[in-house]
Formats: C-alpha cells, sequence, structure tokens
C-alpha cells in the first residue's frame, strides 16, 4: 500500500521539525484597529487592581516589538492594572518550564516605570535550578522546596530602554500547576510596555507539547486565584 509509506515520510519530517512553543502571545488576535485604553477583553488574560491599555503599535508614540499591538502596563485610570494569564500553567515532575516575555520603557520620555513578574503556585512545589531572568540576564540557579508564590521586582527602567527579555525556568520537582501575572508597580497613565509571551514546557521525556497537547495538560486546572502580590519565594 502507498499510504504507508506516505504516513512513514510524514512521521519523519514531523519528527525532524523544530517543536513549538506551547504558547506564545503577541496580543494580534484581541483586536482589529487602534489602540483601545482601561482595555479588560483579552483572550487568554485577565486584568484585575487597575487598568492596563491595548496598544496598536505606532500610536501614542508606542512601537511594539513585533506585530501590530502591545499592552501598556499602567493604563489610563491612575490604576496600574495586573495582567494574569486566566489558564493555569501544569507540568509533571520532571518537567523544565520556561517562561519569557519582552518588556521596553513607557517610549514616551516620562520617568522610570517599575514592574514585577509573579507566579503562584497551586500547591507546595519544588523547584530545581529555579533562575530568574532580568533583562536579558539569568541569575544563579537556586533549588527551592515547598513554594508557594514569589515575585521578582525589576530595576527601574528608563523610559528609553528597549525591549529586553525577562521571565523565570525552573525544573518541577513534583507536578502542579502555576499562575503567571505580570503589572507595573505606578500608577500615572503611562507604564513599561509588554510584548511576545512566550511559554515552553519540555517534558521529563525531552519533548516539548504541541499547543494541541498544551490544552489537554491544562484542563481541569481552574483559575488558580488572586495573586498574592510583593511576596518572596517562601517555604510553605
Amino acid at each position: 500500500m502507498r499510504l504507508l509509506p506516505a504516513l512513514a515520510a510524514l512521521a519523519a519530517i514531523t519528527a525532524a521539525a523544530p517543536a513549538a512553543a506551547a504558547f506564545f502571545e503577541g496580543f494580534e488576535g484581541e483586536t482589529a484597529g487602534s489602540s483601545i485604553l482601561d482595555y479588560a477583553s483579552f483572550a487568554n488574560w485577565t486584568v484585575t487592581n487597575g487598568t492596563v491599555d491595548l496598544i496598536r503599535s505606532g500610536e501614542y508614540g508606542i512601537i511594539c516589538r513585533t506585530g501590530s499591538y502591545c499592552v501598556d502596563l499602567d493604563g489610563s485610570s491612575f490604576a496600574a492594572g495586573t495582567l494574569t494569564l486566566t489558564t493555569p500553567i501544569a507540568f509533571a515532575a520532571g518537567d523544565f518550564i520556561d517562561i519569557v516575555f519582552w518588556v521596553s520603557g513607557n517610549q514616551r520620555g516620562w520617568s522610570d516605570d517599575r514592574f514585577a513578574w509573579y507566579a503562584l503556585f497551586a500547591g507546595p512545589t519544588n523547584l530545581i535550578d529555579f533562575q530568574w531572568l532580568v533583562a536579558g540576564s539569568y541569575g544563579s540557579p537556586v533549588s527551592i522546596d515547598n513554594v508557594i508564590s514569589g515575585d521578582q521586582l525589576s530595576d527601574p527602567i528608563p523610559f528609553s530602554a528597549p525591549f529586553a527579555s525577562y521571565g523565570f525556568r525552573f525544573t518541577a520537582g513534583n507536578a502542579g500547576a502555576l499562575t503567571l501575572s505580570i503589572d507595573d508597580t505606578g500608577g500615572d497613565q503611562v507604564g513599561p510596555v509588554l510584548d511576545d509571551v512566550e511559554i515552553n514546557l519540555r517534558s521529563a521525556g525531552g519533548v516539548v507539547p504541541e499547543p494541541a497537547t498544551w490544552a489537554m495538560l491544562v484542563a481541569g486546572f481552574g483559575l488558580v486565584g488572586a495573586v498574592a502580590r510583593r511576596r518572596r519565594p517562601a517555604a510553605a
């Protein structure tokens, strides 16, 4: 049968192809048109504690890193919002989780900004070789037992600072799930600019799940709850 060689060839091509990111968010699917101030209708994110602005590249003096849209983390209500990934990230023991996103200064000549990013775990979780990623550089790896939540506050970001990568990575010592949140710590309607959030998960067997598999991994995990603010990784 000719079908079998064809399937074998397809399998070989699939195996050789690079695995896609488990999750990628460039905010391109949010809307078509102009910027939307105090935007709260994200497909994959929930906004709390204030507001954020959905910005079309080229408007308000802001140029997104890639594509047409990005997010001003300090909305237009004088209360900066917290942007939380609505579906928690599920993982198994031995999985490697790598979360990277890109942030620039406010690009509009205003004062320096600060922002924070958070991880809230569904239960006590052992993190092996955990590293914060700050402005393109990873910190020294450290293993943490029974972590529940933690956050990292960046250094002040000048308005002219170009996009740089932030985030964290670790190997899971046990199965669990985490919720990712990112926010500005100001409230002057002008904040750092967020774009291109990427989450990669490599299983203990070395396989990166494709998006359909990722959806199965997170099925069954509801929203983990409100993110604890300003807490460093701490024992349960």
